[in-house]
């Protein structure tokens, strides 16, 4: 196996490239970068300053693939969402890069960014839930509300007051007619006198009813008018916005549930997090189970993980049908502060139906491509894989 050294930044001393502090003056030891994966996630920054959301994503994805620990990656995912106005896909992304480095004051600061807007966003939800169902459908406020009524009734007592002026004008030249012909109506109202027009025989329209005796007189016929229904308005960007990650979030949830309560998985192993990424063409899971990294019972873990990743991923296929990968994270809650990576692993649909679920751990292992082990509970050839590549 290769010894590999790195020099101390401050003393410029050769120390262990997996030591935490310069044995020579104490000062922290920098990290080993990758620096072609730095690389690429510079120019997935570049395509998101550019709007090339589609192109940054996949570089990120590409990135993952190679180090599911890179937590520069999942931040710039973060990143990528918040600038699409995918609040909740965001979050999700700054929490996971803080998972794998704590310590990160940008990712925490951007974390809370998001949550605040989402906070604010979801107040506005519940303070326009007092409005009436007319309201909310044509997304009208009360100011506005209020206007329009004030219009409608100038507008009625306007027609009324004309009505009224017309009507009194007619009477009045029916009057002067009438003066003129020399005769005025009947004080008995007995019948028609000389002077009067005689009004034609007033005719009434009849209708049958089925199975009646005799028809029913109906009145005349009436006219009514009736006002088309103003065209709901359109929502503001935002609305749109909140609904969309709403729509989403319900059904990544939607699915969470049916993994745990339908999934099959054991020992107290769970999905905390679901998440619909390349246009829900790949589908993100986060689970975890109780347990701890011992070596000692490195075997039968390894089994218990490898069942559980491979029926979530079985049953989000099912589930999903435009889901052509899965990606599954499991994590181990230990006595720990926060649960320990275990395994990251990404299968696809092919590889799924081609497997059995009853076949044993090693040959669902092999379903699963980009496999990581924990080095604690790793087995022998990803050890010797990492010897070699040290």
């Amino acid at each position: 196996m290769t010894h590999t050294t790195m020099t101390c930044e401050q003393c410029h001393a050769q120390i262990d490239a997996d030591a935490r502090h310069c044995p020579q003056c104490g000062a922290p030891a920098s990290p080993v970068i990758d620096r072609e994966a730095e690389v690429l996630l510079s120019q997935a920054n570049v395509a998101r300053v550019r709007k090339q959301f589609a192109e940054a994503e996949a570089i990120c994805v590409d990135v993952l693939r190679r180090d599911p620990n890179n937590a520069h990656a999942h931040s710039l995912l973060g990143d990528l969402y918040r600038d699409q106005g995918r609040l909740h896909d965001a979050a999700q992304w700054y929490r996971m890069a803080l998972d794998l480095s704590a310590d990160s004051p940008a990712d925490r600061a951007k974390l809370r960014n998001v949550e605040d807007i989402l906070a604010r966003s979801a107040a506005e939800r519940s303070a326009s839930g007092d409005l009436s169902r007319t309201q909310k459908l044509l997304g009208l406020s009360p100011v506005v509300w209020i206007r329009v009524i004030t219009v409608v009734v100038v507008v009625f007592l306007v027609g009324a007051t004309a009505v009224l002026l017309a009507g009194r004008t007619r009477n009045r030249a029916t009057s002067a007619a009438l003066r003129r012909g020399g005769a005025v109506p009947s004080a008995t109202g007995s019948g028609p006198e000389r002077g009067w027009p005689v009004a034609p025989p007033r005719t009434s329209m009849t209708t049958v009813s089925p199975g009646a005796g005799a028809p029913a007189t109906s009145p005349g016929p009436s006219t009514s008018s009736t006002t088309p229904a103003a065209p709901a308005a359109a929502g503001t960007v935002q609305q749109r916005v909140v609904a969309e990650e709403d729509g989403r979030t319900a059904q990544e949830d939607a699915l969470k549930t049916a993994l745990n309560t339908q999934g099959g998985l054991t020992g107290g192993g769970s999905v905390t997090s679901v998440l619909f990424i390349n246009n829900d063409s790949t589908v993100v899971l986060t689970m975890t189970r109780p347990g701890a990294l011992n070596s000692a019972s490195a075997e039968a873990l390894r089994a218990a993980v490898v069942r559980d990743a491979f029926r979530a991923a079985q049953q989000t296929f099912q589930a999903v049908p435009q889901a052509q990968r899965v990606a599954v994270a499991v994590r181990l809650a230990g006595s720990g502060s926060r649960p320990a990576p275990a395994f990251d692993g990404q299968v696809d649909r092919q590889a799924v139906m081609r497997a059995d679920r009853s076949a044993d751990p090693a040959r669902l292992t092999e379903a699963f491509s980009s496999v990581w082990w924990a080095p604690e509970i790793a087995p022998a050839e990803q050890l010797g894989n990492d010897e070699a590549a040290l």
